[in-house]
Formats: C-alpha cells, structure tokens, sequence
C-alpha cells in the first residue's frame, strides 16, 4: 500500500514538473513584440538595448536619476522569442565591444554622434540576419 501512494505521489510531481516545462518552454519560444534601441548620452556614449516597452518608456525611465540629458537615437520593432532577442542584443554588443569600448553593461563609448549611424546599421544587419536565418545567430 505504502508503495502504491509513492508511485501515485511520484506521477503527479512528474505531471507539475512536465506543466512548468511546458510553461517555460512557451516563453522562451513564443513570438513576441520587441522593440531594439540606441540612447545618446550627449558626451559621447550610447546604450544600445532591448526593451518590451515604448522606447520613449524606457528613456523616461533611464534619465530619471541621470544627469545628461537622453536622447533616443533610433529604435525598431522586432517581433521574436525572448531567447532569440536576447541572442541578437548579445551579438550586437559582441560587434560593439571590437570597435568601440565598453563602459557599463549595454554602454559604449564613442567618438562622436557620427558613430551612431555605423551602430544602426549593426542593429540592423543583426535583426535581418535573425529574420532571413535565425540559425545564424548560433554561428560566430
């Protein structure tokens, strides 16, 4: 008897473990709406990043406290899985980290506003790389 309430107890542990795999598994690969921007900084930084919120919600949110004054510089939407967007922004910032130098986490110094277009174009060769072979962003 003892060992039938075990098996029982055992099988249901497996059914909530299976649930929140499936949960997860759901997140991680669902479609969802991205948006992927560049801030300036005014003195020759920008934050390139990824965000679920209104660009404009998130600069709102990074000047609160900051003494420059944020300008947003560029963003776009990108509809993708959380992993993958996650993958994009890890290889833009690995493209970043050769040319320009990295400050604090999404943060680049760079010499001047005009770098900012080279930035775009990453962004956007980054996210047509994802759109035309998503497999690619596996590859270095």
């Amino acid at each position: 008897m003892f060992y039938f309430i075990m098996v029982i107890s055992f099988t249901a542990y497996q059914d909530r473990i299976l649930k929140r795999a499936n949960v997860l598994n759901d997140r991680i690969h669902s479609k969802q709406l991205y948006y992927i921007y560049i801030i300036y900084n005014g003195s020759n930084s920008v934050k390139v990043g990824i965000t679920k919120n209104d660009p404009d919600k998130r600069l709102k949110q990074l000047s609160t406290g900051n003494d420059s004054k944020l300008e947003l510089k560029y963003f776009e939407k990108i509809e993708c899985s959380h992993h993958h967007v996650l993958l994009i922004e890890k290889n833009i910032h690995s493209e970043l980290g050769k040319t320009y130098e990295r400050l604090n986490g999404e943060w680049f110094r760079i010499k001047d506003d005009s770098d900012i277009e080279y930035i775009e174009s990453v962004v956007v060769f980054n996210r047509m790389r994802y759109e035309n072979d998503y497999l690619a962003l596996y590859r270095k």
